[in-house]
């Protein structure tokens, strides 16, 4: 089984990156319309027997010096149906599910991944891909999975989906733990390799989506593009969408006031019988430019004169 861990760092500007290594590509990411990978989200996915599992976060209780939280990042792969897959992956899914989702505390994975990664090893191993790095990287790794002692998990058969339904695709809340469960059974058969497909804790979907069979929902119509007649299973949040508030106007009294003071310019105007500027306006208009310019130039000349007679007797009193 493959493994890669993304952690930030103590420092300012010490942001995540992996440790011991990276993996070929951030997969995950083509799944960010649906996840809010800077959040909470988790995402299994499976075709020609190679599955691929992505966790976040896995707390370590830290901060960075910005005082930001510094939480693990985990990515794993591997051959669906290997001892590993069922015996680590598949447990570790559900025990994340319900540490993160339903909020189970202590966190077991938290305190387990935190000790075997000490800040000294954080350190050391940000950044670095050389074969040692990766080789102490993946011993962390297993020292953490031997302090869950982890017990492996035995899906159940699978519920009929609603007929009513976006076909081949499966929605539970986020915050029920039967939906958790069944969406950890789904998981599983990715995992051993029963079926091809996705499985998608989808913090950026609502509830309000699913019911209504996910009609002109993009991010999704995507995925099935991506898996055509595969399963896709997600857990969405368990309520309505929230509705984009509109752009503030400018309040309506200002928008009066200001009509009010140009009627009132238009009134007085009309009072004194002109309707604009008269010629002799328009003529004071035009002159007082030029004649603000030649004020200028006085002074201006006065100024430097003045300056001129001062160096000039300064001059005369040093030279006597």
């Amino acid at each position: 089984m493959e493994v890669h861990i993304m952690m930030r760092g103590e420092g300012v500007n010490e942001e995540y990156a992996f440790l011991g290594g990276e993996p070929q590509e951030e997969w995950w990411s083509a799944y960010a319309d649906l996840v809010d990978w800077n959040t909470t989200g988790g995402c299994v996915h499976s075709r020609d027997g190679v599955w691929s599992m992505y966790l976040t976060p896995i707390p370590s209780g830290r901060r960075d010096a910005r005082d930001r939280l510094r939480e693990f990042k985990l990515a794993l792969a591997g051959d669906s149906g290997h001892g590993e897959t069922m015996e680590v992956a598949l447990p570790l899914l559900g025990l994340w599910l319900e540490e993160t989702l339903g909020a189970r505390c202590p966190s077991r994975l938290g305190e387990a991944f935190s000790e075997a990664f000490p800040d000294e090893a954080i350190s050391r191993l940000r950044g670095c891909h050389d074969g040692a790095s990766r080789r102490e990287m993946t011993g962390r790794f297993k020292e953490a999975v031997r302090q869950l002692d982890l017990v492996p998990y035995a899906p159940r058969e699978l519920e009929a989906e609603s007929a009513d339904g976006l076909p081949g695709t499966w929605a539970g809340h986020l915050d029920r733990q039967r939906d958790r469960r069944s969406f950890l059974d789904r998981a599983a058969r990715l995992l051993e390799g029963a079926e091809e497909g996705a499985a998608v804790v989808a913090g950026l979907m609502y509830a309000s989506d699913a019911a209504g069979g996910f009609a002109n929902c993009a991010p999704l119509e995507e995925l099935r593009g991506r898996w055509p007649g595969s399963r896709v299973s997600l857990l969405v949040q368990p309520h309505q969408r929230p509705v984009a508030q509109p752009r503030p106007t400018a309040p309506a009294a200002d928008t009066a006031s200001g009509s009010e003071a140009t009627q009132g310019k238009a009134g007085a105007a009309s009072e004194t019988g002109t309707s604009g500027p008269t010629p002799r306006s328009r003529f004071r208009q035009r002159g007082a430019g030029p004649r603000r310019n030649l004020r200028r130039a006085v002074w201006s000349c006065a100024i430097l004169t003045a300056l001129m007679a001062v160096i000039v007797v300064l001059t005369v009193l040093a030279l006597t």
